[in-house]
């Protein structure tokens, strides 16, 4: 199992840098730099935006992929929504939340926020079932692509473990973090969500513009033609 694959730097080059701008500058204003709005959420956002124009190109590019690279654009494109907190500003929660369905009259913006997680939930189907099937074999076998795609998924969990890090300390250990320490598992989980985009892109490009492997007898009559 070979696993050279540069692309697992970039998250940890990422957290890095989070652990030089920490000793570099006083934890409030480093707080500031982190804040929603602020200069990495709006880096986040626009790389998202990248992402989808990337992937919008090599759906033109390699028709054979083209599902696939539409699906991650979609993907690509919610995510981006999801950090301009679009679903809070349309239902003033999360879209995820039951209650906010059942309670009252079904709206336009009820319907609107079904639409977008059915199509959030068909475009991740469609990638489970075009590629999760594979996705451990090729790992192990060392494809690029394969291991683009592990790193993304690992520095998806890695940001929201750390989203949930000092709330879960807290509220369920009553061991709140100093405002330090918070600054820091804060920085790591932005500089991962700002990562992310850029892992997706080269993790789509790489599977989309893999050669594609001849059977012998294909070969066989390449050489005798």
């Amino acid at each position: 199992m070979r696993h050279k694959n540069p692309i697992w730097l970039l998250p940890a080059l990422g957290m890095l840098a989070a652990i030089a701008a920490w000793l570099a500058l006083p934890a409030p204003r480093l707080a500031l730099l982190l804040e929603e709005g602020q200069l990495l959420e709006n880096l986040t956002v626009w790389a998202w935006g990248a992402a989808v124009l990337v992937l919008l190109a090599l759906a033109v590019l390699r028709p054979g992929g083209r599902a696939t690279a539409l699906a991650l654009a979609l993907v690509s494109l919610l995510f981006a929504a999801r950090e301009l907190d679009l679903h809070k500003d349309l239902t003033g929660t999360s879209v995820l939340r039951v209650s906010w369905y059942l309670k009252g009259p079904f709206t336009a913006a009820h319907a609107l926020s079904l639409a977008v997680l059915a199509a959030f939930a068909a475009a991740l189907l469609y990638l489970v079932w075009r590629h999760g099937r594979t996705l451990w074999r090729r790992w192990r076998q060392g494809e690029p692509a394969a291991a683009a795609t592990v790193a993304f998924l690992a520095t998806l969990v890695l940001s929201k473990l750390l989203d949930r890090t000092a709330s879960v300390l807290a509220e369920d250990f009553g061991l709140p973090l100093s405002l330090s320490a918070a600054v820091l598992v804060q920085g790591w989980e932005e500089v991962l969500e700002l990562v992310l985009p850029l892992v997706a892109a080269v993790a789509a490009a790489q599977q989309l513009w893999r050669p594609h492997k001849q059977t012998p007898g294909a070969r066989a009559g390449r050489s005798s033609a």
